[in-house]
């Protein structure tokens, strides 16, 4: 009972739902900006903040000036020489990055965490080969994209003459 009952909770507690979930959609190859900034504006250029993806990977962390691409050890090999943030913005409270170069495995979520100021933001990224193009009676949808399922709607209006 006490098994059965530890695996219930440890299922449970992979069960994070955010109600704010910022969706960037990118085209394969290009640079994905993810958007972060703090509500407050405040400067945050001697503040930790730390990128990941899909709560594991380290994407990109920032602590007081140091990052990935100045010697600090850490950043997942997925990420090495293709992320970078914006310095000059920093003393907005704009923690943003760029992934450049997007690849469809950098598709997942993303958060943006202030650790000291308990501030977090969550981005859900798409990187698909095509980018789903709607005009007119046509919709055009990627068949490489890469997710395994999505929604369509249609909208229907009856002219008269």
């Amino acid at each position: 009972m006490i098994r059965i009952m530890r695996k219930l909770f440890s299922s449970v507690s992979l069960l994070n739902v955010h109600a704010n979930v910022t969706r960037v959609v990118v085209k394969e190859g290009n640079d994905a900006t993810l958007p972060c900034s703090l509500s407050t504006r405040q400067n945050i250029t001697s503040e930790l903040f730390d990128w990941k993806k899909d709560g594991q990977k380290e994407v990109f962390l920032y602590a007081g000036g140091e990052t990935y691409s100045n010697g600090r050890m850490g950043q997942d090999a997925q990420f090495t020489n293709r992320v970078s943030h914006f310095p000059e913005e920093l003393s907005h409270g704009n923690s943003s990055i760029i992934i450049r170069d997007a690849e469809v495995a950098d598709s997942g979520s993303y958060t943006c965490d202030f650790p000291h100021l308990e501030q977090k933001s969550y981005i859900w990224l798409v990187v698909s080969e095509y980018i789903i193009i709607s005009f007119g009676f046509q919709t055009l949808i990627s068949p490489k994209a890469w997710f395994n399922s999505f929604s369509l709607s249609c909208k229907f209006s009856q002219f008269s003459a």
